[in-house]
C-alpha cells in the first residue's frame, strides 16, 4: 500500500499513516504465525480425535446433522463473503487490476489463514459441546429406565475424555484463541477509525465506505468465538446440574458410582481458557467493547489535535 494510496485516501498525519500500518502488519503477523505453527498442531489433532472416538464408542453422537448444517452455513458464508470483501477492498485502495491483485494477494492469502485457524477452533469446540450434549441425553435416558452400573461407568469415562479434550484444546490453542480474540479487537478499534478518516476526507467514494464490511465481519468473528465457548459452558453447567439433582433425589441405587461421577463433575474445571484469558464466554465482550469505546475516544481526540 503506497504512501500516495494512503494520502489519497484521507490519511494526513503520522498518527493516521502508523494506525493504517498497524493494521495491515498486524494481519501478516498472525498469519504468518498461524501458518507456521499449523504442523505443530497435528499431534493434538490426533488426541483430540482419540479422545472423539472413545467417547464416541461408548454414548451415541447427537445433533450431528445441525453442526453439518452449521459447519456448511459459515463455510458457504466465508466462501462467497471473503472474495467479495477481498474485491472492493482492492477497489477501495485504486488496485482494481490483475497487478493491483498481484500486490495484495499474499496479504488475502495470510488472511484467509486467519480465519480458516479460526474454523479449525470454531469446530472442536462446537463437537466437545455436541459430546457433552451426548452423554447429558444418554444419562437421562438411563433415568427413565433405571441408571445402571454400565450406565454410570460410560457416563464418567466419557466425561473424563471430554474434560481431557478440553485441555488438549486449550493447550493446542492457547496462543492461537489469544491472537485470534486480539486480532479481533485490534481490527475493531482500528477499523472505525479509518471509516472517520475517510469520512472526513475530501475524497469521497462508496468504495471508501468499505470499512463498514470490514467492521461487520471482524464483530462477527469475535461473536462467534465467543458464543460457542459460552455455549459449551452452559451446557456443562446442565449437565453438572442434572448429576447434583440424581444424587439428591435419591434417584440412583448404585450411590458409589454416582459419588464418584459427582466428583469428578465437581473437581474437574471444564473451561475454555487462553494465554492470558483465564477464560473465554460472553462476559469477555462487555470488557472488550468498553476497552475498544475508550481507545476510539482516545483516537479521536488524537485526530482532532493532527487536524
Amino acid at each position: 500500500m503506497q504512501l500516495a494510496t494512503f494520502t489519497f485516501l484521507g490519511f494526513r498525519g503520522t498518527a493516521d499513516f502508523a494506525i493504517a500500518s498497524f493494521d495491515v502488519s498486524e494481519v501478516i503477523v498472525s498469519g504468518s504465525i498461524f501458518l507456521l505453527s499449523t504442523p505443530l498442531k497435528f499431534k493434538h489433532f490426533c488426541v483430540i480425535f482419540d479422545h472423539f472416538e472413545k467417547i464416541d464408542n461408548l454414548v451415541s453422537s447427537v445433533c450431528v446433522e445441525e453442526i453439518r448444517k452449521r459447519s456448511k452455513l459459515i463455510q458457504w458464508f466465508l466462501m462467497l463473503y471473503l472474495p467479495f470483501l477481498y474485491i472492493v477492498d482492492l477497489f477501495m485502495w485504486g488496485n482494481n487490476s490483475w497487478e493491483g491483485l498481484n500486490n495484495y494477494f499474499a496479504f488475502y492469502i495470510l488472511y484467509t489463514i486467519i480465519i480458516v485457524h479460526e474454523v479449525q477452533y470454531w469446530l472442536f469446540v462446537t463437537l466437545i459441546q455436541a459430546r457433552i450434549l451426548a452423554v447429558d441425553t444418554y444419562l437421562r435416558k438411563g433415568l427413565k429406565r433405571g441408571i445402571s452400573k454400565e450406565c454410570i461407568d460410560s457416563t464418567v469415562t466419557s466425561y473424563t475424555h471430554i474434560t481431557q479434550t478440553i485441555e488438549d484444546v486449550n493447550k493446542c490453542f492457547n496462543i492461537s484463541s489469544s491472537m485470534i480474540i486480539l486480532s479481533t479487537y485490534l481490527h475493531l478499534v482500528i477499523c472505525p477509525y479509518e471509516l472517520f478518516v475517510f469520512m472526513t476526507s475530501n475524497e469521497t467514494s462508496f468504495f471508501n465506505y468499505v470499512h463498514f464490511f470490514w467492521i461487520f465481519f471482524q464483530t462477527s468473528r469475535l461473536l462467534v468465538i465467543l458464543e460457542v465457548c459460552h455455549r459449551l459452558e452452559k451446557q456443562v453447567q446442565s449437565f453438572k446440574r442434572f448429576v447434583i439433582f440424581l444424587m439428591l433425589g435419591g434417584f440412583v441405587d448404585n450411590k458409589d458410582q454416582l459419588k464418584t461421577l459427582v466428583l469428578i463433575v465437581i473437581k474437574r474445571k471444564v473451561r475454555l481458557s487462553a494465554y492470558a484469558l483465564p477464560k473465554i464466554n460472553r462476559s469477555l465482550l462487555v470488557s472488550i467493547l468498553s476497552s475498544i469505546s475508550t481507545y476510539w475516544m482516545i483516537l479521536m481526540l488524537f485526530s482532532a489535535i493532527t487536524f
